[in-house]
């Protein structure tokens, strides 16, 4: 197919990194600035391609941007990488337990100026076990002191969920690790189908108890999950990323960012949806379905890509379209007036 070879072509020779800056600038010209104060990584890979990155979203869902994990590597000096692109000044860093390496916090805390909370695991052979020394056994249920104790309970789809986290006061020389100053144990008592688990995990923070209680410190920890909820999720089961049959490295990770950008404008339309009516019932779907349907859509589309000479604007809308403009003229007011679709 004559076009199949036009589209393999040009996704192939695209500039992740240049690709990248677009979209975010895109981003930031619709939608303003970030007004968030958490910055959250996770690594995702792309089945079939062999292509696996690490992105960061903040608070909301927004996406702040995605860094390629190279070969023979892993997510950590990828998000190393990413971290080095934003600006975390006064802001909370999030990650999983992967994450929880000193040269990581130094990086967060003494070159860019931010806080973290992370979480440790097994992984960790050593903090863990000193974290755990640290805590004295007690029951299950904790004693009552907003500060330094939290209890949280959710109930969903048949899965009832006690969550306990206790805080104590450290100092970094204590610990063994760069700029702690709180630590916490969570402990997670799951109970679905009449099966009961617990589960303990350690958290470390730069925060003090001061700036934040146990209530906050448990809260925070969910948020890390807005990442999984919001940005992956959306990416598996509305967008089919794991379904897409491109197949060259490359291309791949170029489609990857035009998702992300994509789920970014759903998350801000479903908050505002929200707002106005709490209780109603409104997913990436339902953005993607109205955008496609309803008003116009893809004249919208072209409407919203602002002119910048020379540079290719690929949106990802569904699962098997891949619509692609292209400026006609080389000039600051080029037209994208060439249109056209792809199953990919």
């Amino acid at each position: 197919c004559r076009q199949r070879s036009c589209f393999a072509c040009v996704l192939t020779e695209v500039n992740p990194e240049r690709l990248e800056q677009v979209l975010l600038l895109w981003q930031a010209q619709v939608l303003g600035p970030v007004q968030d104060r958490l910055v959250i990584f996770d690594g995702k890979e792309i089945r079939h391609a062999d292509v696996e990155s690490v992105s960061a979203v903040s608070g909301t869902g927004r996406w702040l941007g995605s860094t390629l994990v190279k070969a023979g590597s892993n997510e950590i000096p990828a998000a190393r990488e990413q971290l080095a692109k934003l600006n975390v000044v006064d802001k909370i860093v999030l990650a999983d337990a992967a994450h929880t390496q000193v040269k990581t916090v130094r990086q967060i805390l003494y070159d860019q100026g931010g806080d973290y909370l992370l979480t440790v695991k097994e992984n960790q052979k050593g903090l863990f076990k000193t974290l755990a020394t640290l805590f004295t056994q007690q029951r299950f249920s904790p004693s009552a002191t907003p500060r330094t104790h939290a209890l949280s309970r959710e109930n969903n789809q048949g899965r009832h969920e006690i969550r306990v986290l206790e805080c104590q006061d450290v100092t970094p020389q204590r610990v063994g690790f760069p700029g702690v100053q709180t630590i916490a144990r969570l402990r997670r008592r799951v109970r679905r189908k009449g099966k009961k688990t617990t589960e303990i995990v350690y958290l470390i923070s730069s925060l003090t108890l001061e700036k934040l209680d146990a209530a906050g410190f448990l809260k925070l920890k969910r948020g890390y999950w807005v990442i999984e909820s919001r940005l992956h999720h959306a990416l598996d089961v509305t967008l089919g990323e794991d379904h897409s049959r491109v197949r060259n490295p490359r291309a791949a990770f170029a489609l990857s960012l035009f998702r992300r950008v994509v789920v970014s404008f759903a998350q801000v339309w479903i908050d505002a949806c929200r707002k106005i009516k709490p209780c109603c019932r409104v997913t990436t779907r339902k953005f993607q379905k109205r955008f496609l349907y309803r008003n116009g859509g893809p004249e919208r589309l072209r409407a919203l890509i602002f002119p910048i000479s020379g540079v290719l604007a690929l949106t990802y809308l569904n699962r098997c379209s891949l619509i692609v403009l292209w400026p006609t003229a080389l000039g600051d007011d080029s037209s994208f007036a060439k249109c056209s679709t792809l199953g990919y």
